[in-house]
Order: structure tokens, then C-alpha cells, then sequence
């Protein structure tokens, strides 16, 4: 499965202003000076310019602002589909709101009194907005279903708690893998380059006939022109005369947040806790291979490692949080080598010497982001030099690997390896052969002939046939055959 790294786009604050809504001032002044354009009905075929999408959709977006059960004040987007107040959002905007209001255009606020319906499989949730008998502007629905890939689009919400903007771009693709987002994953998702930030969750994505084709949920971390929609064709609108429920908006499932303290490991790497073990204030987003998060060849911060897991959490707990996770990591056996200061990034290297294993964490600044990184090998010695962890200070017995013994190589049988079970052996040439310390993990080799580094091989043994391929150097092969 291919995923990639994405952020949840509602945004969260400390504190809500209160007081002189500056919004609703400079709307009246504005206003006062200039007519406010008629809200015109295009035809369904009628190609609207960005100027008359954004005259006729914007008073019919609001943005939310809430306060939730764990005391966070949160904002996001949303929209009318009918002029009673019916509104259309995303799940993880209202997930956990005990109080919420929607702020118009105009800046007019009025309570958010329920919600009809949600849906986590696809991040949306359906709520109702107290009019107190103002007939509300609303949207035009689209058919997601007619969208392809080149269409221009247009997103329409409050970024970083900002008033409501309106930004253009077109379909890039349309995303058939599931794309994973906190507790979301959800495929068949719309990938545009509307640029959208923290605080754009749950507004509308309009085609160019202004009819809403999405629901903005989701943008990548690391490449800025990767945004995601929900189609527009999933959202369940209410019947007439549905009961409105209470908020907080609920879940049908919770996933598993480990525990403070609770010992928990990585599926694929058993012996490496996992950072929510120690996490109060960390997300899980997504994991997987530099490929798989959308990073270019040739980033060298990223290129030595196998497999990424990330998170987002507050800066103001980085360094707390990673303080418990470097507790734990030594408790596991990682021995601390270094703190590195990229300017937009700060790594930290840790090495397990006896799985023979990187981690490195990172955190980048600007994102609230929280990059694990592992692989096989010293990252650390491979990237800045020095003086890797010597094998020969591995307390190892391999009595019974299948290595143990003496392999002629089949190009010149005079040169020969030695395998001991004490992780010590020679090879070279009969009368000239030197001491060697190997370590195997999985179907990978390493080799210390001392002075030159460590060598990493992969290795498979098949009718007697012991061959190894070069991790390090492209294309080196060697072939031996076993001496009884």
C-alpha cells in the first residue's frame, strides 16, 4: 500500500479572541463603500471566472470554532447545503467539540446546536447551525463522479485562523490507494493543488461551474502543492424531520492509544518502542519508506533510511516527550551517539549494538513534526565518518548457523572464509588470510576486517552455494562453495 504523509487542516489554539469582532467591523466598512455583489445562478454548463465562484459560494461557507473535551480550542470549515442551517464538515473537525459556533463572511456567529450524522470511514460529519430564523445562503452540489484529473478547482475556508480565503489549482490525480491521516484512511480521495492549511478542514472544493465537488480534508506535510478532498458524493444528507444529536460529535471505534508507559513495540522492529508508548500529546500519521512519503532521491536526511514513522504533537512538548522516548530507548538497548542541528531540522542518533540497528528521530520545525527513522547498520558513522561500534564487542554464539564453516570462492578456490561460532573467522589467501569478526541479522551480513569499516552484505546459502551481494556497493556479487 502506498501511502503518503498528511495533516489533518484543523487548526488549534490556546486561546479564542473574544470581544470586538474585528471580522464583522471591517465587513461593515467594507461594505458600507462598496455594493456586495448578487448572488448569481449559473447554468450547470456555465464556466465561472475565480471572481464569480468566490462572489457566489462565500456566504455560504462559515468557519468553526470550538472548544473541546480536552480543553483545546479548535478551528476548521464548513458549509450550508440548505438555508435552514444544515451544514456539511469533516469528522475530525467536530470530533470531541462540546461547544462550537460558525462564523459567517459577514462575521455574524451562531451556535452550532447538534449533529445528524458522521461518518469515520470517510472523515464527515453533518451538523445544524441555530439561524434563529435567518435563511442561510447554501452551495450548489456537484457529482464527484463527473470529476477528471486536469479540472480546474477552487477551495474556499479559514486557514490558520484566518477569515475566509479562496485559493485556486486544478485535479492532479484522483488517489485510488488509501490515503492515512490520523485515525482516517480513506481512498478514492482528490489530490489538487488548491493550496489549503491548518483550518481549511471541511470547506467546499468547487469545480469551475461552482458546484462543490469535495470536502478539503487533508494536505501533505512535506510537499506543499498535495492537497486532499473527500468526493462530494459520500456525504449522507439528513432526512427531512432527523433528530439533531447532542454534540460532542462521537466515534464509532477508537484506536489504540498506548498508555502512558505501556510497553509497545513496532510490529516490524520488536525491540524498538514505539514513541506513543510515551506520547501524551503525539498523533500518529503515517509510516513507510522515504518512497512511500513522497521524499525525492538524493535528500541525504532521509536516503539512508528504511522505514519512517511520524507524528505531529505541539513544539511545546517535543522536548519532554522525546526526554521520556530517549528513557526508553536506552532501556531497550540504544546507546545515544549525537544531536545535530540542521537549522529547519534538529536529528538526533541513537544505535542498537546489538541488533546492529539505527534510530534516528527528528524534529521539523516549521511542521510540528516528529520523524522516526530506523535501519540496519551505524546511520550515524555511514553519514559523519568517525569510528563505527566495533563487531568483536557483540557477546555472540552462532553454534549452528549455517556459515559456520570454511567457503572457497568459485572464481579461485585458494581464497577461502572461515566462519567461527564465536562471530570470529579469517579469509584471504592460503598463507595470507587475516582476522575477521561477522554478525548476521536476518539474511544480512556484516563484516569487520578492521581498519577499512564494516562491510554489509545480503547472503543466501542454496545447495551448498553461499552468495552475497554488496548493500554498499552497486552491483558486487561473490560466490562460494562449501569445503567440507
Amino acid at each position: 500500500m502506498v501511502g503518503v504523509v498528511v495533516s489533518i487542516l484543523r487548526d488549534s489554539s490556546e486561546t479564542i479572541n473574544s470581544g470586538t469582532n474585528i471580522v464583522a467591523e471591517a465587513y461593515e466598512a467594507y461594505t458600507a463603500a462598496t455594493p456586495t455583489p448578487a448572488v448569481t445562478q449559473p447554468t450547470d454548463t456555465e464556466v465561472l471566472s475565480g471572481a464569480q465562484i468566490f462572489a457566489n459560494n462565500r456566504d455560504a461557507v462559515i468557519i468553526i470554532r470550538g472548544i473541546c473535551v480536552d480543553g483545546y480550542h479548535w478551528t476548521g470549515s464548513g458549509f450550508f447545503v440548505d438555508s435552514s442551517g444544515i451544514a456539511v464538515t469533516n469528522h475530525h473537525v467536530m470530533d470531541g467539540m462540546i461547544s462550537s459556533v460558525a462564523i459567517l463572511y459577514d462575521g455574524r456567529e451562531f451556535d452550532i446546536t447538534g449533529y445528524y450524522s458522521y461518518d469515520i470511514a470517510n472523515d464527515i460529519a453533518v451538523i445544524q447551525v441555530d439561524g434563529r430564523g435567518t435563511s442561510f445562503y447554501y452551495v450548489t452540489m456537484g457529482d464527484s463522479d463527473a470529476t477528471r484529473v486536469g479540472e480546474n478547482v477552487f477551495a474556499i475556508g479559514g486557514p490558520d485562523w484566518d477569515p475566509i480565503t479562496f485559493t485556486p489549482g486544478m485535479i492532479s490525480r484522483i488517489a485510488y490507494e488509501p490515503i492515512n491521516f490520523n485515525i482516517y484512511s480513506i481512498a478514492g480521495m482528490f489530490q489538487s493543488t488548491a493550496a489549503i492549511y491548518g483550518g481549511n478542514s471541511g470547506g467546499p472544493l468547487l469545480n469551475d461551474r461552482g458546484h462543490v465537488i469535495g470536502v478539503n480534508a487533508a494536505m501533505h506535510t512535506i510537499r506543499t502543492s498535495v492537497q486532499f478532498a473527500i468526493p462530494i458524493n459520500r456525504v449522507v444528507l439528513p432526512r427531512p424531520g432527523e433528530d439533531i444529536n447532542q454534540l460532542p460529535v462521537g466515534r464509532t471505534f477508537t484506536p489504540h492509544q498506548p498508555a502512558h508507559g505501556e510497553a509497545v513495540t513496532y510490529s516490524r522492529f520488536p525491540f524498538i518502542p514505539t514513541f506513543m508508548s510515551v506520547s501524551r500529546h503525539g498523533a500518529f500519521y503515517f509510516s513507510g519508506t522515504p518512497a512511500d512519503l513522497g521524499l525525492s532521491s538524493g535528500d541525504i536526511l532521509y536516503d539512508f533510511y528504511e522505514y519512517l514513522f511520524i507524528y505531529e504533537m505541539p513544539s511545546q512538548h517535543w522536548i519532554a516527550e522525546t526526554d521520556a522516548f530517549d528513557v526508553e530507548l536506552a532501556r531497550s538497548g540504544f546507546v545515544f551517539q549525537d544531536i545535530i542541528d540542521f537549522g529547519s531540522d534538529i536529528w538526533v542518533y541513537f544505535f542498537h549494538p546489538e541488533q546492529y540497528v539505527s534510530l534516528s528521530y527528528a524534529f521539523l520545525i516549521d511542521s510540528d513534526l516528529i520523524i522516526i527513522a530506523v535501519v540496519a547498520g551505524d546511520v550515524y558513522y555511514r553519514f559523519y565518518g568517525g569510528e563505527p561500534t566495533p563487531i568483536n564487542d557483540y557477546d555472540v554464539d552462532f553454534t549452528g548457523h549455517p556459515l559456520i564453516g570454511t567457503w572457497a570462492w568459485d572464481a579461485n578456490p585458494s581464497y577461502i572464509y572461515d566462519f567461527r561460532p564465536d562471530g570470529t573467522g579469517t579469509r584471504g589467501l592460503y598463507g595470507l588470510r587475516y582476522e575477521i569478526y561477522w554478525y548476521t541479522y536476518g539474511n544480512n551480513l556484516l563484516i569487520d576486517s578492521g581498519g577499512i569499516g564494516i562491510e554489509e552484505w545480503t547472503y543466501t546459502i542454496e545447495s551448498g552455494i553461499l552468495t552475497i551481494v554488496s548493500n554498499q556497493v552497486e552491483g558486487l556479487t561473490w560466490s562460494y562453495i562449501w569445503q567440507p
